[in-house]
């Protein structure tokens, strides 16, 4: 199997994990959600910066996200100019769903690529 379909695999390994928890979230999602929630007050290029998630990907994912109700958005005190995010209360609960359902996808990703095993969190 090629490193390419490799990746693919736990990619769906994931997504399949988030669907069975019935999670709205997709993974890319739930990314950018755990990098807001960890970092409470923080800028959308804040999160490009932790993530890796392509800022004009992350835009929308932030629409989607305030779309939902998940996340806010507001004018930062410090400079007007520039927004800040933070999780909302219904966030943090599809976040520890979806995080449940990560920590099972990473539990049959090592099963399947025991290399992997020192990277979980």
């Amino acid at each position: 199997m090629t490193i390419t379909a490799q990746i693919h695999k736990i990619s769906q390994t994931l997504t399949e994990a988030l669907a069975a928890a019935e999670s709205p979230l997709t993974s890319t999602q739930l990314m950018a959600l755990e990098a807001i929630s960890k970092n409470d007050g923080c800028s959308q290029t804040d999160v490009v910066k932790l993530t890796g998630i392509d800022r004009s990907t992350l835009a929308d994912v932030v629409r989607r996200l305030m779309k939902t109700g998940l996340i806010k958005r507001k004018r930062s005190q410090k400079d007007q100019r520039a927004h800040v995010l933070t999780i909302t209360e219904t966030g943090s609960r599809e976040l520890a769903k979806a995080d449940s359902a990560r920590k099972k996808a990473e539990k049959e990703v090592i099963a399947q690529f025991p290399i992997l095993r020192g990277l979980a969190a």
